[in-house]
């Protein structure tokens, strides 16, 4: 079945996307496609990379981007007029450019990396040409989604329409979360016939929902994107009855996430709901940009010290103290994998598992769970500058635009779930291909709120130089 799945869904988006329309159709495919595609199974593809969930996502959208690309479904204002230059512009070309430097790097690691590593009976081989060919692969398939919302989605009402399918997706998959934690993760088991995971990582004093997904941690993320996008359309929506479906639905799904036993993801909408509820869109914007930096300074600035772990942990000792052992065991593997990842801080181990630490018995003694430090140890900073920049630099824009700017739209609430995915990735891997999808989303928008300069007033004025009888008029812009 995960096999049939896999290879149906390609046809399935083009149908999506033939019925709703271009931009709709990508934006449904993304989030239903991960929502319901099996994880950790692929199928083996002679001279390609394997063809799992994130490969059929890209895949399919990128085909039904191309086949419908003349029939648009919503979105055609003014605004999309400027949308055939988003690759001409300098924001698009800064995201390429990005992509560029990240193949150069990925070749630059191998080539760094051709020496063999042997702990005991464990071997770890040196890189070569189809290591290469793997790590550029591997970056193109993970980046498709963000070069397709850069082109597709670029108005507000794309960013509205986004919104609302990860708001009634997320409101289907509550239901699906809360069964699974009342009666046990069962249903990737009933349907796809396998377990995706450890299933002792999924008892925490009851049952942790994991449905299709690849760890109950994605999912306690996506439930919290639910939640801010939910309460987010609650605050813009203009009428009451959209208002009290919105609210509805993100007080049910925040009941969903309280009982999903996450609680980093907990943490976070504690953080990030008054931010969205209550601030000025002013401060929603700086407190964007604040997690983008932090995020991109993150491994300096632990490598220095400085952040206050100690009453970090005091505060989650006090909250359960299992969680607090684990997000020990969590930052003391973290330190010694950023040790071990600046042996070689330009461009990486690469593969093979060769970043982890490994004695001299061949044991594995690394557990790292924050992407942060696996792209570090791969990629090195070259990669992860490149890497994660497409993601982070959007919203840095995002913030340096719109302060000029006074009309209401969404794109600041799809900014807030990015900054969260950004401090949830600190300690998790869950970048997903909605992070991708949001981070393009914004680059096309912060693309045409460039291009959207406001027109100045005219005024009638006389010439000095017309003739007295005449007093010739000329339209000046007023001055401000």
């Amino acid at each position: 079945m995960a096999y049939f799945v896999l290879l149906v869904w390609p046809f399935v988006a083009l149908a999506l996307s033939g019925w709703l329309g271009r931009e709709r159709g990508f934006i449904w495919t993304m989030v239903v496609g991960y929502l319901l595609l099996p994880e950790r199974t692929h199928i083996a593809l002679p001279g390609l990379p394997d063809y799992d969930k994130y490969f059929a996502l890209s895949l399919s959208a990128a085909a039904a981007a191309v086949i419908f690309r003349g029939k648009r479904s919503f979105g055609d204002d003014p605004a999309s007029a400027v949308s055939t230059t988003v690759y001409g512009s300098r924001l698009g070309i800064v995201m390429f450019v990005l992509l560029g430097i990240l193949t150069v790097a990925s070749i630059m690691t191998v080539l760094t990396n051709p020496e063999t590593l042997v702990n005991g009976p464990t071997v770890r081989p040196g890189l070569g040409f189809r290591d290469m060919v793997s790590m550029i692969s591997g970056t193109i398939i993970d980046t498709v989604p963000l070069f397709l919302a850069m082109q597709l989605l670029r108005t507000p009402e794309h960013q509205q329409e986004v919104l609302k399918a990860i708001v009634f997706g997320g409101a289907f998959y509550a239901g699906l979360a809360a069964f699974e934690a009342r009666m046990s993760p069962q249903l990737n088991v009933w349907f796809y016939g396998y377990f995706q995971h450890s299933w002792r990582q999924h008892l925490r004093n009851g049952f942790r929902p994991i449905v299709f997904l690849n760890h109950g941690i994605t999912l306690g993320f996506f439930l919290l994107s639910v939640v801010l996008a939910a309460f987010a359309m609650f605050r813009r929506s203009k009428t009451g009855g959209a208002r009290l479906l919105y609210l509805t639905l993100g007080i049910w799904v925040l009941f969903v996430l309280l009982i999903s036993r996450n609680l980093g993801a907990t943490m976070l909408a504690a953080l990030f709901l008054p931010v969205v509820l209550f601030l000025p869109r002013f401060f929603q914007i700086r407190v964007v940009a604040a997690c983008a930096v932090l995020f991109m300074a993150y491994p300096a600035v632990w490598q220095s010290q400085i952040l206050p772990v100690d009453r970090f942990m005091e505060f989650v000792t006090s909250i359960s103290e299992d969680r607090a052992r684990s997000m020990q065991v969590r930052l003391d593997n973290e330190a010694d994998v950023l040790a071990r990842a600046l042996e070689k801080p330009v461009y990486g181990w690469g593969g093979w598992s060769r970043w982890r630490i490994v004695d001299e018995t061949g044991r594995d003694l690394t557990r790292s769970d924050g992407i942060w430090v696996r792209i570090l140890g791969v990629r090195g900073w070259v990669g992860y500058i490149c890497f994660f920049g497409m993601i982070t630099l959007p919203m840095l824009l995002l913030a340096r635009s719109m302060r000029k700017r006074q009309d209401k739209d969404v794109a600041v609430a799809l900014a807030l779930i990015l900054a969260a995915n950004l401090m949830y990735m600190i300690p998790n891997a869950t970048l997903t291909p909605l992070t991708w999808m949001l981070a393009g989303t914004l680059v096309g928008y912060v693309r045409v709120l460039k291009q959207q300069r406001p027109k100045e007033p005219m005024v009638v004025r006389y010439s000095r130089f017309a003739p007295d009888h005449t007093r010739a008029r000329v339209q000046r812009p007023e001055r401000s």
